[in-house]
């Protein structure tokens, strides 16, 4: 089970669409980001792609960066579980391959 429910998780997932997205752009792409289990990462992409969360805490005024911060410690808490599984899923077809 994922023990980041904080901000952690949220950096973590869009550092791993990053290289999912790595993954498309070869001239034969191993993954179709838009099917089960990447569409979870995707979507936690698009639901905190406001918040600057790997932004230098100093270019940020900090009661801006804490409210980021909380609402990301939020979000993470409520997708953690679906995220684990989606982590679960993607490790599991890697090994398989």
């Amino acid at each position: 089970m994922l023990t980041y429910d904080d901000e952690r998780l949220v950096i973590g997932c869009k550092r791993m669409l990053g290289l999912l997205y790595a993954l498309v752009d070869t001239d034969e792409a191993l993954v179709d980001i838009d099917e089960e289990p990447f569409v979870g990462f995707l979507a936690v992409e698009s639901e905190t792609d406001d918040l600057p969360l790997t932004v230098a805490p100093e270019l940020l005024d900090a009661a801006y960066r804490e409210r980021c911060v909380a609402r990301a410690r939020k979000y993470s808490a409520r997708v953690k579980d679906s995220i684990h599984d989606d982590c679960q899923e993607v490790i599991r077809r890697w090994a398989d391959a």
